[in-house]
């Protein structure tokens, strides 16, 4: 979800655009079978554990990279700076 609330704020200010609604976005990853990772407490907790960059700060990364470390899950991205975090496994 952190994804999605991300994309949302970055289509609101114009960094972004989409040719249809977020909401028909959402139901288009959800149909290739792909489950939207609620943000739970533990992970909000858990960025309070992730070294700080100074080259990377942005809130809602730290917030995907925190759930990939709680969950133990293998991270998948386009961004470079994720591979800053050597506390979680990437895929770039």
């Amino acid at each position: 979800m952190a994804s999605l609330w991300e994309i949302a704020i970055k289509q609101k200010i114009g960094k972004i655009e989409f040719f249809d609604n977020l909401e028909n976005f959402k139901k288009d990853v959800e149909s290739i079978n792909i489950v939207w990772l609620p943000i739970l407490d533990n992970h909000i907790y858990s960025t309070l554990n992730l070294t700080m960059y100074p080259e990377h700060k942005d809130p809602f990364d730290r917030l995907i990279i925190a759930q990939a470390k709680f969950e133990n899950f293998i991270l998948i991205t386009n961004d470079d700076k994720f591979l800053l975090y050597k506390e979680i496994e990437v895929l770039t």
